[in-house]
Parts: C-alpha cells; structure tokens; sequence
C-alpha cells in the first residue's frame, strides 16, 4: 500500500523529468539545424536552402535531400525520400509520438521556399527571424513539413504552425544562431520573426 502511494506521488514527478529532458534534447537539435543552416548561407553566397530547391513536388530536391547530399546532415533512414521525409536523425523530435512521414522539424517559410528563399544579409535582425522549429502533426499523426508565415492581420497560421509539443511550448532557432523554448503566441505575434514571402 505505502510503495503504490509512492509510486503514485513519483510517477507525475519522474514524467516531468523525461518531458524536460526531450525539451532540451530538442532545443538542441534546433540549435543544430541553426548551425547546419549557417553553414549552408556561408556556402551558397548568403542564401537560405529553399524548402525544395525547385518546386513542391517528389524531385528529390527538399531541404533534407539537399543537407544531407552536402553531408551536412546524416540521415539514418528514409520514409519518402523523394519527398525529402526523413525517417529520423537530427530532424526527428524526441517528443514525437507518432510514426509519420516526416520527422517533426521543418524550416519556417519565411526564408525558405519552394525554388527560392531569403539571403541572411537581408535580414536587419537576425536573432528575431525564425528559420527552424517544431512543425505539427495532422490528424493521422503525421507532422507536416514546414512552418507558414502567420496573416499579418489575424496572427493565424494557415497550413503549418508550430506545434506545442512540450506542454504547451514549443522550440524555435532563429538566423542568428540562438534557439529557444517558447510560448507560440509570443513567437506568432511578434512580427519581426516573420519576413514576407517575397524573396
């Protein structure tokens, strides 16, 4: 009876220990995709890698083929990898509880888009521009690939947002090289994290 009441009052503690732990397991894998975006902008003359270096379409072509052909990225295995779906590697969250065709970390679309995206030296501040971040899941617990730029208007995101996946926060790397774990509707609202769409 004593050790079942034990367990009971250490089981929600020992819970919150594992979440922390895969908030900063995370946050750290976002810091690396910085880092590895970073090195991209220093290769290729200030440019982000495009989410698709053509189109959105199974060209092999996505940001994770490109990273990963560069060995910049070390990709275990693949789910789609014409579609760029990594199976796991950096870009899988720990916190991910489903199985899906992506691994839970995408680029924003704000600076990287499909046959285009931003040069770093635009940018006036680097350490507010979101690049990196936990992207959500659908219904079928698939995570979809990207984060969307927020209405300027509403603050809403249409298609891909950030996911709360760490009780109710989310991480996020930005352009400077700094990543967070944050509230979303901090990140969402603050409108010097989102450039346009017009590269």
């Amino acid at each position: 009876m004593i050790i079942a009441i034990l367990a009971a009052m250490l089981l929600p503690a020992l819970n919150k220990a594992r979440e922390r732990a895969k908030i900063t397991q995370c946050l750290g894998q976002v810091r690396e995709l910085v880092r590895v975006s970073q090195l991209y902008t220093d290769s290729y003359n200030g440019y982000f890698c495009p989410a698709n270096l053509v189109s959105n379409s199974g060209n092999y072509l996505w940001w994770t083929n490109v990273m990963e052909k560069l060995k910049l990225i070390s990709v275990p295995s693949w789910t789609m990898e014409h579609w760029g779906k990594a199976g796991g590697g950096i870009m899988m969250c720990p916190s991910l509880r489903y199985e899906g065709q992506c691994p839970g970390l995408g680029p924003a679309r704000a600076v990287s888009g499909y046959g285009a995206s931003a040069k770093i030296h635009r940018l006036k501040s680097p350490s507010q521009v979101v690049i990196f971040g936990d992207t959500p899941q659908n219904a079928k617990g698939s995570p979809l690939f990207e984060i969307t730029v927020p209405d300027q208007w509403t603050h809403l995101f249409s298609g891909g947002y950030f996911f709360l996946r760490h009780a109710t926060q989310t991480n996020v790397g930005f352009a400077d090289g700094h990543a967070i774990t944050s509230k979303e509707w901090i990140v969402r609202e603050t409108p010097e994290n989102w450039l346009s769409l017009t590269y």
